[in-house]
């Protein structure tokens, strides 16, 4: 019921580079076809989720000075952050705004929506009860292995983000490194062609064919001694 008071809220709604966020609008109201005004949250500088490629410092978007400017009431003002994938500020500039936002006295709310986190780590087959979210592993190779060495080290369930143009030499990383310890990797969440290969990163890697290696990515790597067979393990008995 949050999402469609908002969606049926003229106000603007800034938001990252606009591609299809008017889609939420029309499937959680079919007799409305209002397209909202909207203006991006960041200075775009080059592509990808995760804040590469946006400003590191950008001014807050026009909404948002005007609800500091006070040109209306405050409680009469509003703004949604929106995003064409996932859910908004999660590895995305979103966060910026939301922190100017709260610098500003103004109240900031959550509507719930999909995560690609989530969705990977329910599909995934691996332990879901503790997981670290690392964002985007880095972009030089380098420092790409470094990180997938540190994350190794830890039990609980790994997620990431790669890009497609990046999603083979990650893999051969992993195979290096994850060996044989089971991993998943889903692509095109929530949309026609979501499709999660599970296995060993070798496994992963050679039914990855060309064909898969486009849409957005998420690998979820198991924990270091953990996988999901740990699962089918009984519980401990709880002290009295």
């Amino acid at each position: 019921m949050r999402h469609r008071r908002r969606e049926n809220d003229p106000d603007p709604i800034p938001s990252e580079p606009r591609r299809g966020h008017s889609i939420p609008g029309r499937h959680s109201d079919r007799q409305s076809r209002r397209h909202h005004p909207t203006r991006a949250a960041h200075a775009r500088r080059g592509a990808g989720r995760g804040g590469r490629g946006h400003a590191a410092h950008p001014s807050p978007p026009r909404p948002l000075r005007s609800l500091r400017a006070g040109a209306e009431p405050v409680r009469a003002q509003r703004a949604a952050v929106v995003t064409d994938a996932g859910s908004p500020g999660v590895a995305d500039p979103g966060y910026r705004l939301v922190r100017a936002a709260v610098e500003a006295g103004i109240e900031v709310r959550s509507v719930p929506g999909p995560s690609a986190v989530i969705a990977a780590l329910q599909v995934s087959g691996l332990p879901t009860d503790a997981f670290t979210f690392a964002g985007f592993l880095p972009v030089k190779a380098g420092a790409r292995r470094r990180a997938l060495e540190a994350l190794a080290r830890r039990r609980e369930t790994i997620v990431v983000f790669e890009a497609p143009h990046r999603i083979e030499a990650t893999l051969e990383d992993l195979e290096a490194i994850w060996k044989e310890r089971p991993i998943a990797l889903a692509r095109e969440l929530t949309k026609t062609f979501e499709e999660a290969i599970r296995g060993s990163a070798r496994e992963v890697r050679e039914r990855l064919t060309n064909e898969k290696r486009r849409g957005e990515m998420v690998l979820v790597l198991s924990g270091l001694g953990r996988s999901a067979k740990h699962e089918d393990a009984p519980e401990p008995e709880a002290e009295p």
